[in-house]
């Protein structure tokens, strides 16, 4: 392949679509809104990158997400002697479907760096994969091999470069689209049946990735394999062949390798029973963890606090770590206990922190010399997901913060996860009480609501995404508007302390003021802009006005015969209910004991629910 020069601008304009040469620029369709006008204006800056603009107001990470670029790349980049280094594509990898039809390319680049694309049937590209069908690498070779080769290995490797130097020595190789961490358990369906070695990078990501693909492919593929590659500073397959590798060692250590990948340390993933008597648990856990915020928050637990956007969290969350850094009360009802606090922000400029924490630093009454504890780190553009923060709360001493608080919250999520996944959700959970025990603080998360009227919805409803983003939390802390204008209604949901009763609070920037005189429950309603009056008539109270409750929940769709969870959803839905509303019902219905799972007799017998228990013989136990 003839490697390509390019510069920034060059590249960035292969992106866009609708370009036009417009002055000394360029003017194109902005990729991070549905623009019919052409509001992108690109030229060349000074420094000889591209300085773009979108008139109709995207930001520029927005835009660079958009076109799977970061904002590095809108830059030119230096040799080692400070001269321009022009960026050329080195390789490219097709993904093709079985049918050998072109899905999407992965361009390597030197300096190194990846992208992705896909044809937009005009002979052009669009540098992103929104819609796309995700396929193993040289899929048909792949589909191919198990008529023609059916006992033969198949190596799974990290990335596309080393496929094909497998393939080369004639092995059969594949991989996933994205490398470590992406793969997906519809992969493993093409693997059925057959002998796996999962070739592992010699790095922590390497490792977690080859163990991710071994539990995908268990009671799927035939026999599966983790390999390391020996050898001094072997790290993958392409290495292992440049030092001499050969096809039949590595097939010898196919054979001979186990079904888990080499550790430096155990993984962090590996779990080993660790139960306890309840006497000898009683007796080692005589307190609770200590408060960090009384009523709301302990030491190694995690916090979330959600509102719509622009309703002021983020000063409020401000407010917060001002109160912990000097041990007052938090929004005069939260009494906190003097700790350090680390604030990472992934969204405003150093200059822009600066400038609000004096604000309310002056608002409350508090000097700056008396915020020796309180640490800011902006993150933006340098942006990570928070598996990718591993090493950064690693270098941290545990014990210096009492707090750390994330802000926002959904800019930490990896770009594939789902964020109405509850799977992922927890996931990403786990993982922050990792770093909540391993540093011995908490972690407060500002995160969005979902969408929709907020006033209508329980405590749990109200963060975006799915339910596990409320229950992993140890405090459900949700910020709603009032229907006075400037004001809201402040609620909670907490694990280790007494029920929160809601309260009011009135903006007076840079602060929120207490609101003794405004009632918690008169939340903002749909189009509903002014205070109703107060001679107004209020409307009858029907039973469909009646919040959903577990009890009323169950009175209504299960009864003492066991029905199918399926018919119940169904009930449930054309009642109203979202499946996501009948699911968190049902949940809370089995955790307090007013209905029980009748498992299945067979396993295509669909699960049932009743009020009363299942009887043995149901269960295929004879009484």
């Amino acid at each position: 392949m003839i490697a390509m020069a390019t510069d920034p601008i060059t590249d960035l304009v292969s992106r866009l679509e609708g370009v036009k040469q417009a002055g000394d620029g360029y003017s194109a369709k902005c990729p991070a809104h549905d623009d019919r006008n052409a509001s992108l204006s690109v030229r060349r800056g000074n420094n000889g990158g591209a300085v773009v603009y979108c008139h109709a107001g995207c930001t520029l990470d927005a835009i660079c997400s958009a076109i799977s670029i970061s904002k590095a790349d809108l830059f030119v980049r230096k040799d080692n002697r400070g001269n321009a280094a022009r960026r050329h594509v080195t390789e490219t990898y097709p993904y093709v479907d079985a049918e050998g039809e072109l899905l999407y390319e992965v361009i390597r680049y030197l300096p190194k760096d990846f992208r992705q694309r896909r044809p937009n049937g005009n002979g052009a590209w669009i540098y992103n994969m929104d819609s796309v069908q995700r396929v193993l690498y040289r899929l048909p070779d792949l589909l191919n091999s198990a008529e023609d080769r059916p006992g033969d290995w198949v190596f799974v490797c990290e990335g596309e470069k080393d496929v094909d130097a497998l393939r080369a020595i004639g092995l059969i190789a594949t991989c996933n689209v994205g490398g470590a961490g992406k793969w997906k358990d519809e992969y493993s369906e093409c693997l059925r049946g057959r002998r796996v070695g999962i070739i592992a990078d010699k790095d922590e990501p390497g490792r977690k990735h080859a163990r991710a693909v071994a539990a995908s492919l268990e009671g799927k593929a035939a026999d599966v394999r983790v390999i390391e590659c020996p050898g001094n500073g072997v790290k993958d397959a392409s290495d292992f062949l440049g030092d001499g590798g050969t096809a039949e060692q590595l097939i010898a250590d196919a054979f001979a390798a186990t079904t888990e990948p080499e550790a430096e340390s155990p993984a962090d993933d590996e779990i080993k029973p660790q139960f306890a008597s309840i006497a000898e648990l009683a007796k080692s856990n005589p307190n609770l963890r200590d408060p960090i915020i009384e009523g709301l928050l302990r030491r190694g637990e995690t916090m979330n606090v959600i509102s719509v956007p622009k309703i002021g969290k983020s000063w409020m969350v401000l407010d917060l770590a001002i109160s912990a850094v000097t041990g007052r009360v938090w929004l005069g009802k939260y009494p906190t206990i003097k700790s350090n606090v680390l604030i990472i922000d992934n969204e405003l400029h150093t200059q822009t922190i600066a400038n609000r924490i004096p604000k309310v630093a002056s608002a409350r009454g508090v000097m700056l010399s008396e915020l020796g504890g309180l640490f800011v780190d902006s993150l933006r553009g340098r942006l990570r997901d928070i598996y990718a923060m591993d090493s950064y709360f690693r270098a941290i001493e545990p014990g210096k913060f009492g707090i750390i608080i994330l802000d926002a919250f959904y800019r930490f999520l990896p770009r594939e996860a789902d964020e109405n996944s509850n799977s992922d959700l927890a996931a990403i959970y786990n993982q922050i009480d990792r770093y909540a025990d391993m540093l011995g603080c908490c972690f407060v998360l500002i995160h969005h609501s979902s969408k929709g009227v907020q006033a209508n919805k329980s405590t749990w409803e109200v963060g975006s995404g799915g339910s596990s983003q409320a229950r992993a939390a140890d405090s459900h802390v949700i910020i709603r508007q009032h229907e006075v204008d400037g004001a809201v209604v402040v609620d909670a949901a907490v694990r280790s302390w007494p029920p929160v009763d809601p309260f009011c609070l009135r903006w007076s920037f840079p602060v929120w003021q207490s609101a003794d005189d405004l009632n918690p429950n008169d939340l903002r309603q749909e189009n509903r802009r002014k205070r109703k009056t107060e001679d107004a008539e209020p409307a009858p109270t029907t039973k469909a006005d009646e919040p959903w409750t577990p009890q009323r929940f169950v009175s209504t769709f299960i009864k003492a015969d066991a029905i199918d969870k399926r018919l119940i959803m169904a009930r449930a839905s054309s009642q109203g209910l979202s499946g996501r509303k009948t699911e968190d019902l049902i949940y809370l219905a089995l955790a307090d004991g007013l209905i029980h799972r009748w498992e299945p007799v067979k396993k295509t017998d669909p699960l049932r629910l009743s009020t009363h228990h299942q009887p043995l013989i149901d269960m295929g136990v004879k009484p």
